[in-house]
């Protein structure tokens, strides 16, 4: 099993890169004791290839994809060897009270960078969100699909 070695946080608000302090957590062990606002738990199939569940519980990052691939590192070796690496992306917000508080816009310049920006942000979100609210919509219609085969049923 080859996990990943290298991990790195990019924040496409921000347009930054993070090296995360990383927890390796394997099957029936705990989970370390990390608050919650700076944890994302990312699940491994078993053959550690493929990435099977994301949960992002920071209300300041929210993550958008999750890129696995591994780099082949033969140059230095005299065996062909290769390096996991995972990549996390992701929207932020500001941590401060300032968050909804913007400069003026004072040129038609600046208005169409707030807008394009404005768009950015909205599609990031929308891959954010929507398959959350496509997996809860599909969780609700199995759930009423249950009741509704149980209440013919009697």
């Amino acid at each position: 099993m080859n996990i990943p070695e290298f991990v790195v946080i990019h924040d496409l608000i921000k347009s930054t890169y993070q090296h995360p302090v990383v927890h390796y957590v394997f099957e029936e062990e705990e989970l370390p004791d990390i608050p919650k606002d700076n944890l994302i738990l990312i699940d491994l199939d078993s053959t550690a290839t493929l990435i099977s569940h994301i949960d992002s519980y920071s209300p300041y990052f929210q993550v958008t994809d999750c890129v696995l691939e591994q780099t082949k590192v033969d140059e230095q070796f005299e065996e062909s060897s290769g390096l996991m690496n995972l990549t996390v992306e992701g929207v932020s917000i500001p941590k401060s009270d300032t968050a909804g508080i913007y400069p003026l816009i004072q040129s038609l310049d600046q208005l169409k960078d707030t807008l394009f920006k404005f768009n950015t942000r909205n599609d990031m979100v929308k891959k954010s969100v929507i398959p959350s609210m496509e997996a809860l919509s599909n969780e609700v219609m199995s759930i009423s699909s249950i009741k509704t085969s149980t209440s013919t049923s009697n």
